[in-house]
């Protein structure tokens, strides 16, 4: 099961709340219109909004949350990370999903080294693309 930082988790629950009432009030809206005589077609709208409703439900499926995190525990789902590459230090968020800050890398988890760091802690080294990286630093970014 993957791990969510509280905060993450907290983050989207209000993004699928608030898109769920945005859908509603188009919903309405458009309703108000077919009734007004308009001929309304909705199918494509309303599959994008669903699109977007089931992704942010899927991304909060089946995963433990993480209410508090020491520096040195596992990096999980919107963990702030810095890592040691070839003495050059990179940090950055992974799957750091509305995350707003101009200098912060965003990484997915679904990605070769994000799936790689994922469950990992401080101080582990891992070998990537046949380079080894130590990870420096693991905190939460929210």
């Amino acid at each position: 099961m993957e791990k969510i930082s509280r905060g993450l988790k907290n983050y989207l629950d209000k993004e699928l709340s608030q898109l769920l009432t945005q859908y509603e009030k188009r919903r309405l809206a458009l309703a108000k219109e077919a009734e007004a005589g308009f001929d309304i077609s909705f199918s494509l709208e309303e599959e994008v909004w669903e699109r977007k409703i089931k992704f942010l439900k899927n991304l909060m499926k089946n995963k433990e949350i993480i209410s508090f995190q020491k520096k040195g525990e596992e990096i999980v789902l919107g963990s702030y990370v810095t890592i040691n590459f070839q003495g050059f230090k990179k940090s950055f968020i992974l799957d750091g999903v509305g995350y707003k800050k101009d200098d912060i890398i965003i990484i997915s988890s679904k990605s070769p080294i994000g799936s790689i760091l994922l469950g990992k802690k401080r101080g582990e080294t891992i070998l990537f693309q046949g380079k080894t990286i130590k990870i420096e630093t693991v905190s939460f970014a929210w």
